[in-house]
């Protein structure tokens, strides 16, 4: 094949600079580009081994772009079911002088996570002769997931669709049948050899027909209605159509506190998040084998156990309701995606992989949790954690738009800004954890994430190339040391506000409210 002077990135011009190791010139100002760009980009061996690549390679996989160059071996990661389409994709790259695309997976142990993406490659000739690749990754994770999980999820709306006609039918036969049956039940006695069976009628009749309407309320009713309710009083309502509606070979078995506490939540999501919750255990249990379903309640002043996300305090604490199986439990492996959008064990046909992924948004949106517990010896457990509420719920922001603020540092003044942020109105999750791992699989970017001074550097650059990736209007907030001075951040990175420490300070709150709160 002919030597070719032509740029990797048409259209991107490359700055002259003096050779680095390895005989590759820099990738100059491209550099520049790198925040921009959704993709990553890679210079290769023609045996697998990263000569170069950009930065977006940590978003993608959570390895450092280094680790990748100098300790992670490509083929290590290629998924082993597709090993050998990967190796011909490299082969048909030599052999034919064209970009070449492929789709596969990449498997990261070290996450129990498979990525999916899409490839261009090919194959080019340095001056000096020798050969490499150059190329692009893009994430289609979610694209390949949806692809395989909406035909299931879209036949499961079409039969939704069709359920207020044949409810519309069913209730004109039962009230026939009602009809009928009372009028024997009132025109008999009791020593009547009819009397006993048309009772029977009409009551199951008047009992078909109330699970035929809340059947109607859980797939038509909307969304958004956030009133208060009572607990137990709606767990009960939810479980008794739920005991109805699951499998006879299931048992339910009940341990629920007989305290009234009040909680602030769309009733509609609720139900939906319960009756997600008890069919994800549900199938957990082997068919046609017989199991448990236990149900418990109780009160903490705190979440027990490790939430998926991390967890506003509440003074009144929260009402932990707890669905626990019988089935064989959840491998370590995958305990970790247990939360993730798309995530199933169970053939495409037969889930969406948003059962438990949808329980978790409820949970965030009431400002509460949920944890996961293996059983001793099999089985699991699932909470979902409440605020319990104070009666003022109503006059605050509605979770739907209420402005969240993430608040990431170790620094001793985390509590001190958390508590000045809410003072301002603000729904604050402070958290020690890299930013990243609580807004990846996010829908919706927070108002505002603030990063204290012993992080702000460190996390300053992905969180910026997280945001402009999935173009939210997430303000970045930076704390710096008041003796350093602000610090030197990288080209085409900058936070929206840098202040000097601590965040406390009442001075920074004026221009925190006029960059977050909308005007009057």
């Amino acid at each position: 094949m002919e030597p070719t002077n032509e740029p990797p990135w048409p259209g991107l011009k490359l700055s002259p600079s003096l050779p680095s190791e390895g005989g590759l010139s820099e990738w100059g100002s491209l550099n520049s580009w790198q925040p921009l760009l959704p993709t990553v980009l890679f210079h290769q061996a023609l045996d697998g081994a990263f000569l170069e690549i950009t930065p977006q390679i940590e978003t993608l996989s959570g390895i450092p772009s280094e680790a990748w160059l100098h300790e992670s071996p490509f083929w290590d990661y290629v998924h082993p079911a597709d090993v050998d389409r990967v190796d011909a994709h490299f082969k048909r790259c030599q052999e034919i002088p064209e970009v070449h695309s492929l789709e596969y997976r990449l498997r990261i142990p070290e996450q129990s996570r498979i990525y999916w993406l899409s490839e261009r490659r090919r194959c080019v000739t340095d001056r000096n002769g020798s050969r490499r690749f150059e190329g692009s990754w893009l994430d289609i994770s979610a694209q390949k997931m949806a692809e395989q999980r909406l035909p299931a999820s879209a036949w499961q709306r079409a039969l939704a669709s069709l359920t207020p006609g044949i409810a519309h039918d069913l209730n004109n036969h039962f009230a026939s049948i009602l009809a009928l049956s009372d009028g024997f039940v009132r025109k008999t006695t009791k020593d009547h050899p009819f009397h006993e069976g048309s009772q029977t009628i009409r009551d199951s009749i008047q009992q078909s027909a109330k699970l035929i309407q809340r059947l109607v309320s859980v797939h038509l009713t909307r969304t958004g209605d956030w009133k208060y309710h009572t607990m137990p009083e709606l767990l009960h309502e939810v479980l008794d159509f739920m005991r109805h509606s699951i499998s006879r070979r299931i048992t339910f078995q009940y341990d629920l506190t007989a305290e009234t506490v009040p909680v602030h939540l769309d009733g509609v999501e609720f139900r939906r998040a319960m009756i997600a919750l008890a069919k994800n255990t549900v199938d957990a249990i082997p068919n046609p084998a017989s199991g448990t379903l236990k149900f418990k309640t109780r009160l903490s002043p705190r979440v027990l156990g490790h939430p998926a996300d991390p967890v506003p305090e509440n003074p009144l604490g929260f009402l932990g309701i707890t669905v626990e199986d019988s089935g064989p439990g959840v491998p370590e492996a995958l305990r970790a995606q247990l939360f993730q959008p798309w995530f199933s064990t169970k053939p495409p046909s037969e889930g969406t992989g948003l059962g438990l992924y949808g329980v978790r948004r409820f949970v965030q949106r009431c400002g509460g949790g949920i944890t996961f517990q293996p059983g001793d010896i099999s089985g699991a457990s699932f909470t979902l954690w409440l605020p319990i509420s104070d009666l003022n719920d109503a006059s605050r922001h509605t979770p739907s738009h209420r402005l969240d603020v993430y608040l990431s540092g170790q620094s001793s003044e985390r509590e001190a800004a958390a508590q000045s942020l809410k003072d301002l109105g603000f729904h604050v999750i402070a958290t020690d954890l890299n930013p990243l791992e609580l807004l990846q699989d996010q829908d919706e970017g927070p108002a505002a994430i603030c990063l204290l001074k012993d992080v702000a550097m460190q996390w300053m650059q992905p969180v910026s190339r997280l945001i402009r990736s999935r173009r939210w209007n997430t303000r970045i907030l930076c704390e710096h040391s008041e003796s350093e001075g602000p610090p030197s951040y990288p080209d085409g990175v900058k936070p929206d506000i840098s202040f000097s420490a601590p965040f406390s300070n009442p001075r920074h709150h004026g221009r925190i409210q006029s960059l977050l709160l909308p005007p009057n």
